[in-house]
């Protein structure tokens, strides 16, 4: 699938000069539509209903929320549009918990100026997108228990796998790896027993902890 042109994006900071740096390098490519900014969640929500992004960059420590409350609640209002978290904090449990709480990655703030533009187009793609010493921190942080599960699984289901965590549907991962959606299916459920998990969100957080999912 074709992500939209222009891809509508939308700038969640308290920091105007923050908003003006982000929409400066959003700016060098017509493929983006800054079509608005706001400094808290509230009005974040009114852009929302008015503007329809299809892309929301999100700082998690906002006047009115902080942490994945801020999150939750434009999810809510939005919840067909990919949200990015844009943080000063490098602790990869931001990450985890963003990503939880259904985010559609984690950029560094003193990334932003050479990320942004490809995690708007992974995000935009139904991928996950990470900073990449976020994401290498997320790796060195795994535990030996993930990476001993990880090692029990095929190289297609580690594919398949990675594809779930990317937001991916089983026709899709099908039509990525050029395999039928029941193999798929049939792959999905095996590595699901191997690794004794049973949920979407389960299999996405295993996948980032375990350094399989990476920007």
């Amino acid at each position: 699938m074709a992500p939209p042109s222009p891809i509508r994006v939308l700038l969640v900071d308290d920091h105007h000069l923050v908003r003006a740096g982000i929409r400066s390098v959003l700016a060098m490519d017509a493929e983006f539509d800054v079509v608005g900014e706001a400094g808290s969640i509230g009005e974040a929500l009114t852009l929302i209903e008015r503007q329809a992004p299809h892309v929301i960059v999100l700082d998690l420590s906002l006047p009115d929320a902080s942490g994945v409350s801020g999150l939750t609640r434009v999810r809510g209002a939005a919840p067909d549009a990919r949200v990015l978290i844009l943080s000063m904090h490098d602790d990869p449990e931001y990450a985890r918990q963003a990503v939880r709480a259904g985010a559609s990655g984690y950029l560094l703030k003193d990334d932003a100026a050479t990320d942004l533009r490809s995690a708007v187009r992974t995000a935009i793609m139904g991928g996950t997108f990470f900073s990449p010493p976020m994401a290498r921190a997320l790796a060195e942080r795994s535990s030996g228990r993930d990476a001993a599960s990880l090692d029990v699984l095929s190289q297609r289901e580690k594919e398949v796998l990675a594809g779930i965590a990317r937001g991916l549907t089983n026709k899709e991962i099908a039509a990525e790896l050029g395999i039928g959606r029941r193999t798929v299916e049939s792959h999905r459920e095996n590595l699901m027993d191997k690794l004794g998990i049973r949920t979407v969100a389960g299999l996405t957080k295993f996948a980032i902890e375990s350094g399989l999912v990476r920007g």
